[in-house]
C-alpha cells in the first residue's frame, strides 16, 4: 500500500495490469505515480508528449473522501467510488481517436 488514503495494493495490481495493456493496445507512453495534500493520482502520457506537456491521462483518488477519478485533457470524464468500475471507461478514454460516451450504468461520468 502506498499510503492508508492512497492507492491500495489491489489498486496497483489493477493499475498496472491497465497500463500495461495501454502501452500495448493504445501507445501510452510514460506513467508516473504522484501525490499531493488532497489525492494520489497516475499520470499517464501518450508516446508523443514532449517532457514538458501535462499528462493524457489521471487515475486519481482523493485521500478525504476516497473516490476515484478519471482525467482526461484536465477534465473529469468518470468518478466512481470503486477503482474497478473505471476501468472499462479507462479502456475507451485511453484511445485518442474515439472520445468517452455517457453510459446508463457504471461510474458516473461527467
Amino acid at each position: 500500500m502506498i499510503d492508508p488514503n492512497g492507492f491500495t495494493g489491489s489498486d496497483l495490481t489493477l493499475l498496472n495490469s491497465a497500463y500495461r495493456h495501454g502501452r500495448v493496445s493504445h501507445s501510452w507512453g510514460r506513467a508516473q505515480f504522484v501525490a499531493n495534500d488532497f489525492s494520489h493520482y497516475l499520470a499517464i502520457w501518450d508516446n508523443v508528449a514532449a517532457a514538458d506537456r501535462p499528462p493524457y491521462l489521471s487515475i486519481v483518488r482523493f485521500r478525504r473522501t476516497g473516490t476515484y477519478a478519471l482525467v482526461k485533457g484536465g477534465k473529469i470524464v468518470a468518478s466512481d467510488k470503486r477503482l474497478a468500475t473505471l476501468l472499462p471507461v479507462l479502456a475507451v478514454a485511453g484511445r485518442a481517436d474515439e472520445p468517452v460516451s455517457e453510459q446508463s450504468e457504471g461510474p458516473q461520468l461527467h
